[in-house]
């Protein structure tokens, strides 16, 4: 159980010692509306793994403050420590800089902001981590260890690392021609296999 009366740094330490590496949310989720479940000055949903509380009292406007709950993968950097460097004291851990110390700040506020000068929206989403090339365009990946789980859903444009791999370059120009908006930051990386892509491709959309 996350407490959410304790100071920023140990709600820091807790949810940092919760692993929740992009697609494996769950638990932290849970965790998330069981602290806020009391607070009577927000409404709570919960989509999958992605947590959103909100107030509503009618205020003329409305601010909205998102983080991310998950991390890249654990490196034999959990459970969190304390470290002095310096003779300064330091919480040392996968997710203590990027970014549940701002989760945890958000949390606190979010159970003790009762009565703010505007509405606030808060949102904590999963899925942060996963790499662009998956879910840069809003797309729903999942990687497992034996493959993929994919989700339908609608693409919005974007943009589009190749890598330097002709490949990858190959894909996002067709991604591009049923999703607007998507730019392939490296299209010259196609004349590894086809010099003349680039022209051949603006005389095929001409």
């Amino acid at each position: 159980m996350l407490d959410l009366t304790a100071d920023s740094v140990a709600i820091t330490q807790a949810i940092c010692d919760v692993p929740s590496v992009s697609g494996d949310e769950t638990l932290l989720a849970d965790l998330v509306v069981e602290a806020l479940a009391d607070a009577g000055h927000l409404d709570l949903i919960r989509d999958g793994d992605t947590v959103v509380a909100r107030t509503n009292l009618g205020r003329e406007r409305r601010v909205v403050i998102a983080g991310h709950l998950d991390t890249v993968p654990v490196n034999r950097n959990l459970p969190t420590r304390f470290e002095t460097v310096d003779g300064e004291r330091y919480l040392w851990g996968r997710g203590t800089v990027d970014m549940k110390g701002g989760v945890a700040v958000q949390l606190k506020l979010a159970s003790e902001l009762a009565d703010p000068a505007y509405d606030i929206t808060w949102m904590w989403y999963d899925h942060e981590e996963v790499s662009a090339e998956l879910n840069g365009l809003g797309g729903r990946v999942t990687e497992l260890d034996d493959g993929l789980r994919i989700e339908p859903v609608g693409l919005t444009g974007g943009p589009w690392r190749a890598y330097a791999d002709h490949r990858m370059a190959t894909t996002g120009a067709i991604i591009g021609l049923a999703v607007p908006g998507v730019v392939v930051d490296d299209i010259g990386s196609t004349s590894k296999t086809l010099p003349q892509f680039t022209k051949l491709w603006e005389q095929m959309l001409a």
